[in-house]
């Protein structure tokens, strides 16, 4: 999925869009990619429906990122601290699994 996220933040870059539009329908598109890849039987058609995953997932980390900077200093301040607390408990978490 990186190699299409990569993709997905030029494609995404160069398309103009609204940022809530193109934040809804790339996320959608993402789920549904991911969803439709789990029915893949062989490893190829998996591996590329992932990374077309990650080409939306990419885009849609652009427009949630892009929206985010434009809000209330308020706002995103708040966002942005929830995100970093869950993230790192995410992390820690994943770390404890590993050792199991």
């Amino acid at each position: 999925m990186n190699v299409g996220a990569w993709a997905g933040t030029y494609l995404i870059s160069h398309i103009r869009l609204p940022l809530m539009t193109g934040l809804l329908m790339t996320s959608l598109l993402s789920a549904i990619a991911v969803k439709v890849a789990f029915y893949g039987s062989q490893l190829w058609s998996v591996l590329l429906l992932l990374s077309v995953a990650g080409v939306f997932t990419g885009a849609a980390q652009v427009c949630k990122n892009t929206l985010l900077q434009q809000a209330d200093s308020w706002i995103r301040g708040r966002v942005m601290g929830n995100q970093n607390t869950l993230s790192r408990s995410g992390s820690c978490n994943e770390g404890f699994f590993q050792r199991l």
